[in-house]
């Protein structure tokens, strides 16, 4: 498979790399760590990164913007995304090949070539085993994008889906010129709004016996508060690292009047039951959008009954 990408990505001279909406830090790395790869061994090659949204931070290049004939006859490769409609740039879908490289573990038709596996911790350190088998360097500048990756996605080696694999990749990178401490400072250390905003959602939220912890936000209060649905749901992470909690989840509504929600676990398996809510996603974290506010309460109710069981 791997043999494969490289292939189609030696036949082509444009390249489009895409990601999924709401960026994260394994969506980035993955996103600008390809790109750095293929400028530093392919420079005679087109090679863009596409999408419309940022995270609200300056490690990471500004998204480029081509035309539609550039994609059109571009290869598309899009990392860290599961299902189609959740690359943020529909206009992927009309370049003349398709690649997807991911470890969500959905399956989805459409591509030329797929290569996932659901077991890695990050998108990133299976970009970093296609570019160990391609055997071609890794230069410093790829190795921060793609580590960076790597420690966000598995919460510093915290996550369930942490392998051997995971940090084998880390150690390869860890050997470029990296500043390891500064890396885990930019992905972890946090601003004092975002202190003071966690704070502020740990008092309103709801506490369960079961082990559940969840807050719902409505518009007006997320107007109170001055956040975004998108913020909102990025401060799930306010809820994690207590003994408790086993399931931990932030819903918030959005200007169209819909509640979006970010869900995480310690070890307890709930990507299946936002699954049948249109959501999807890893075992331990997985994300939803489009619910009204009667379908919120009855995902919550299902996990409650999930957590009750397991007692």
């Amino acid at each position: 498979m791997k043999e494969k990408i490289l292939s189609l990505i030696e036949s082509h001279s444009i390249i489009t790399i895409f990601r999924h909406g709401h960026p994260d830090h394994d969506a980035l790395g993955s996103q600008f760590g390809l790109r750095q790869w293929l400028l530093d061994h392919f420079p005679d090659k087109q090679v863009f990164c596409l999408g419309k949204e940022r995270m609200n931070t300056d490690l990471y290049p500004e998204n480029d913007s081509v035309s539609d004939e550039m994609i059109e006859n571009s290869l598309a490769i899009v990392v860290d995304t599961a299902g189609m409609n959740r690359v943020d740039d529909e206009r992927f879908l009309k370049a003349k090949a398709k690649i997807r490289i991911d470890h969500h573990p959905q399956y989805d038709e459409g591509y030329d070539v797929q290569f996932v596996k659901s077991e890695a911790g990050s998108c990133s350190e299976i970009l970093t085993e296609c570019m160990l088998s391609w055997n071609k360097e890794i230069s410093d500048q790829t190795a921060e994008f793609l580590i960076r990756g790597i420690i966000a996605d598995t919460l510093g080696f915290r996550t369930t889906n942490t392998t051997a694999d995971s940090l084998r990749m880390a150690s390869v990178l860890a050997q470029k010129n990296v500043d390891l401490p500064e890396i885990n400072r930019q992905v972890f250390d946090t601003s004092r709004r975002r202190y003071e905003l966690s704070t502020e959602f740990r008092k309103r939220a709801v506490i369960e016996e079961c082990g559940l912890i969840y807050l719902i936000l409505s518009k007006e209060e997320c107007n109170e508060l001055e956040i975004s649905s998108t913020t909102a749901k990025e401060l799930v992470t306010s809820f994690g690292g207590v003994k408790d909690f086993e399931i931990w989840a932030v819903f918030a509504q959005n200007d169209q009047g819909v509640f979006e929600g970010s869900l995480r676990s310690r070890k307890m398996v709930i990507n299946d039951v936002v699954s049948q809510f249109g959501g999807g996603g890893h075992k331990n974290a997985c994300g939803i959008k489009g619910l009204s506010l009667d379908q919120v309460h009855q995902l919550i109710e299902k996990l409650i009954e999930r957590l009750s069981d397991a007692l």
